[in-house]
């Protein structure tokens, strides 16, 4: 199944979603008409029918970064601006609520608002032609879609500040080192790579993936008195589902399981 926006692609096979970013003469640059075909396909991705998503870039590019050539021609850029990012973080917080596996595949330069949305995924491989920079310092703006927030959690602040105010950029490989991609691939096979990840999870147990998902994000502002409870409610949940029966008895006869989300 494929579904057709103007600046990106959606497709859907064995409930698998990719995720296309695809303006690829603009550098995938994010712009309005991007940001509202993300909102919607974001939407569509929250389907029962997708088990886990990618993120990637056509062309050669990942995401440059905000369409900068529309905001200098633009004659209310504040306005612009403003619809831009209040567009970004709604998108940035659907990333990471969706109780899905999402796998940014970065096949090339992700910068600024495209560094942003490869962080917001739940992991990232990149290609060994990719690169990664924190660029909105270089137009006199400060960071966006959540890049703080990802990069102090990743990094710690002292090398989250040398990424932000310099705005360097870093090799896939220091990116790997750092701890902020999860792995980098020959080019070639990246989405051969990405597809059979997205694979794994699509066959795995969605109610309790869905919910370690949760649960991760909720371990960074919880107190462990409140973790620990999180878990042993969602524990109890998952005990209850018929992918807990299949695992358990799958586990004890030495056999695969066979997860039906449920």
């Amino acid at each position: 199944m494929s579904m057709k926006f103007n600046k990106i692609k959606l497709e859907v096979h064995e409930h698998i979603a990719l995720l296309t970013l695809n303006s690829p003469d603009n550098q995938n640059a994010y712009s309005s008409q991007m940001s509202e075909n993300l909102l919607d396909a974001w939407a569509e991705c929250e389907s029962d029918g997708i088990h886990s998503i990618i993120l990637s870039g056509s062309g050669t590019t990942f995401c440059g970064g905000f369409d900068t050539k529309s905001l200098k021609e633009s004659e209310e850029v504040s306005k612009n601006m403003s619809r831009l990012t209040v567009y970004l973080h709604s998108i940035i917080s659907t990333m990471r609520r969706i109780p899905k596996p999402i796998i940014a595949a970065v096949n090339g330069p992700a910068h600024g608002a495209g560094f942003s949305l490869a962080l917001a995924a739940d992991f990232i491989l990149a290609s060994d032609q990719a690169t990664f920079a924190m660029s909105y310092v270089q137009m006199g703006l400060t960071p966006n879609g959540g890049a703080t927030y990802f990069l102090t959690q990743l990094v710690g602040p002292a090398r989250a500040a040398e990424l932000i105010m310099t705005g360097k950029t870093m090799s896939a490989r220091k990116a790997f080192e750092w701890g902020i991609v999860s792995g980098v691939v020959a080019h070639e096979n990246l989405m051969s790579e990405s597809k059979a990840l997205a694979q794994y999870f699509s066959q795995g147990p969605a109610l309790a993936l869905g919910r370690s998902k949760r649960l991760i994000e909720q371990a960074k502002t919880n107190s462990l008195e409140d973790q620990l409870e999180e878990e042993r409610h969602d524990m109890m949940n998952t005990v209850k589902s018929e992918d807990f029966r299949e695992g358990l008895t799958a586990l004890v006869e030495k056999k695969k399981p066979k997860f039906k989300g449920k």
